[in-house]
Protein backbone atom coordinates (compact mmCIF):
# COMPACT_ATOMS: atom_id res chain seq x y z
CA UNK A 1 0.00 0.00 0.00
CA UNK A 2 2.47 2.33 0.15
CA UNK A 3 3.89 2.24 -2.82
CA UNK A 4 0.93 3.16 -4.12
CA UNK A 5 1.13 6.48 -1.90
CA UNK A 6 4.34 6.71 -3.29
CA UNK A 7 3.27 6.12 -6.98
CA UNK A 8 0.10 8.29 -6.13
CA UNK A 9 2.51 11.94 -5.41
CA UNK A 10 4.67 11.18 -7.64
CA UNK A 11 1.84 11.52 -10.61
CA UNK A 12 0.67 14.19 -8.95
CA UNK A 13 3.99 15.75 -8.37
CA UNK A 14 4.51 15.50 -12.19
CA UNK A 15 0.98 17.14 -13.32
CA UNK A 16 1.69 20.15 -11.07
CA UNK A 17 5.50 20.64 -12.20
CA UNK A 18 4.12 20.01 -15.73
CA UNK A 19 1.56 22.95 -15.09
CA UNK A 20 4.01 25.27 -12.98
CA UNK A 21 6.81 25.15 -15.98
CA UNK A 22 4.77 25.34 -18.93
CA UNK A 23 2.20 27.88 -18.16
CA UNK A 24 3.28 29.70 -14.78
CA UNK A 25 5.78 32.76 -15.05
CA UNK A 26 8.99 31.85 -13.80
CA UNK A 27 9.37 34.41 -11.07
CA UNK A 28 6.70 32.37 -9.63
CA UNK A 29 8.22 29.51 -8.98
CA UNK A 30 12.00 30.39 -9.57
CA UNK A 31 12.36 30.29 -5.34
CA UNK A 32 11.26 26.50 -5.26
CA UNK A 33 13.60 26.01 -7.67
CA UNK A 34 16.83 28.04 -5.84
CA UNK A 35 15.80 26.57 -2.54
CA UNK A 36 16.62 23.14 -3.88
CA UNK A 37 20.02 24.20 -4.68
CA UNK A 38 21.13 25.04 -1.59
CA UNK A 39 23.03 22.49 0.25
CA UNK A 40 21.34 20.79 3.35
CA UNK A 41 23.11 20.15 6.18
CA UNK A 42 20.33 17.69 8.59
CA UNK A 43 17.89 16.25 7.28
CA UNK A 44 14.36 15.79 8.57
CA UNK A 45 13.65 12.50 10.48
CA UNK A 46 12.16 9.82 8.41
CA UNK A 47 8.74 9.21 9.65
CA UNK A 48 8.14 5.83 11.17
CA UNK A 49 5.95 4.06 8.04
CA UNK A 50 8.94 5.51 5.66
CA UNK A 51 11.57 3.68 7.56
CA UNK A 52 11.80 0.53 4.85
CA UNK A 53 11.54 3.08 2.14
CA UNK A 54 14.53 3.35 0.74
CA UNK A 55 15.87 6.09 -1.21
CA UNK A 56 16.73 4.23 -3.96
CA UNK A 57 12.85 2.83 -3.93
CA UNK A 58 11.74 6.17 -4.18
CA UNK A 59 13.49 7.58 -7.04
CA UNK A 60 12.41 3.89 -8.67
CA UNK A 61 8.82 4.51 -8.55
CA UNK A 62 9.13 7.94 -9.69
CA UNK A 63 10.51 6.67 -12.26
CA UNK A 64 8.54 4.07 -13.40
CA UNK A 65 5.66 7.18 -13.54
CA UNK A 66 7.68 9.03 -15.33
CA UNK A 67 7.90 7.02 -18.03
CA UNK A 68 4.36 6.51 -18.33
CA UNK A 69 2.65 10.04 -17.61
CA UNK A 70 0.82 11.54 -20.06
CA UNK A 71 2.63 15.01 -19.88
CA UNK A 72 6.34 15.68 -20.61
CA UNK A 73 8.81 14.61 -17.78
CA UNK A 74 11.90 16.39 -18.25
CA UNK A 75 14.90 16.48 -16.08
CA UNK A 76 14.07 19.60 -14.18
CA UNK A 77 10.72 18.42 -13.78
CA UNK A 78 11.92 14.79 -12.71
CA UNK A 79 14.17 16.69 -10.18
CA UNK A 80 11.67 18.89 -8.58
CA UNK A 81 9.12 15.69 -8.30
CA UNK A 82 12.24 13.43 -6.49
CA UNK A 83 13.20 16.18 -4.20
CA UNK A 84 9.93 16.63 -3.02
CA UNK A 85 9.74 12.58 -2.48
CA UNK A 86 13.10 12.37 -1.12
CA UNK A 87 12.72 15.50 1.24
CA UNK A 88 9.24 14.62 2.73
CA UNK A 89 11.01 11.28 3.76
CA UNK A 90 13.66 12.61 5.72
CA UNK A 91 16.25 12.00 2.93
CA UNK A 92 19.10 15.28 2.60
CA UNK A 93 18.42 15.76 -0.94
CA UNK A 94 20.07 18.98 -3.38
CA UNK A 95 19.53 19.88 -6.48
CA UNK A 96 22.63 21.01 -9.16
CA UNK A 97 22.36 22.35 -12.65
CA UNK A 98 24.81 22.17 -15.10
CA UNK A 99 25.76 23.25 -18.85
CA UNK A 100 26.95 22.20 -21.83
CA UNK A 101 27.54 23.59 -25.55
CA UNK A 102 26.46 20.90 -28.17
CA UNK A 103 28.81 20.45 -31.61
CA UNK A 104 26.62 22.73 -33.27
CA UNK A 105 27.20 25.09 -30.45
CA UNK A 106 23.87 24.99 -29.00
CA UNK A 107 23.70 25.59 -25.24
CA UNK A 108 21.88 22.47 -23.07
CA UNK A 109 21.19 22.25 -19.83
CA UNK A 110 20.46 19.56 -17.42
CA UNK A 111 19.60 18.85 -13.99
CA UNK A 112 20.27 15.61 -11.43
CA UNK A 113 20.30 14.92 -7.91
CA UNK A 114 22.62 14.08 -4.93
CA UNK A 115 21.11 12.23 -2.18
CA UNK A 116 23.31 11.72 0.68
CA UNK A 117 26.57 13.13 -1.09
CA UNK A 118 25.20 10.63 -3.58
CA UNK A 119 24.43 10.77 -7.40
CA UNK A 120 20.41 8.83 -6.93
CA UNK A 121 18.92 9.85 -10.49
CA UNK A 122 21.46 10.16 -13.32
CA UNK A 123 24.48 8.53 -14.71
CA UNK A 124 27.61 9.38 -13.66
CA UNK A 125 28.59 9.18 -17.15
CA UNK A 126 25.21 11.60 -18.40
CA UNK A 127 26.19 14.34 -15.93
CA UNK A 128 29.93 14.01 -16.41
CA UNK A 129 29.49 15.81 -19.67
CA UNK A 130 27.80 18.94 -18.21
CA UNK A 131 29.60 21.62 -16.53
CA UNK A 132 28.26 22.55 -13.44
CA UNK A 133 26.64 25.66 -11.92
CA UNK A 134 28.13 27.47 -9.37
CA UNK A 135 25.61 29.70 -7.99
CA UNK A 136 22.74 28.65 -9.19
CA UNK A 137 21.12 31.98 -7.60
CA UNK A 138 23.23 34.48 -9.48
CA UNK A 139 22.54 32.55 -12.79
CA UNK A 140 18.75 32.74 -13.07
CA UNK A 141 19.29 36.71 -11.85
CA UNK A 142 21.50 36.87 -15.15
CA UNK A 143 23.97 37.79 -13.56
CA UNK A 144 28.29 36.62 -14.12
CA UNK A 145 28.76 33.41 -12.28
CA UNK A 146 31.42 31.02 -12.36
CA UNK A 147 31.39 27.46 -13.45
CA UNK A 148 32.63 24.55 -10.97
CA UNK A 149 35.37 22.94 -13.01
CA UNK A 150 36.44 26.10 -15.10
Amino acid sequence: MHKLWVLYLAFWGFAKWYVLVRFVPFAYWRKRLLTRCLPHGIAMPKLDFTAKMSARSLIDLSEKVARHHPTHVNCLRRCMVQYELLSRYGYPVQLYIGVRFTPDEILQAHSWLLCEGLLINDSPEIVSTYTQIADVGKFFAGRSVGMMGS
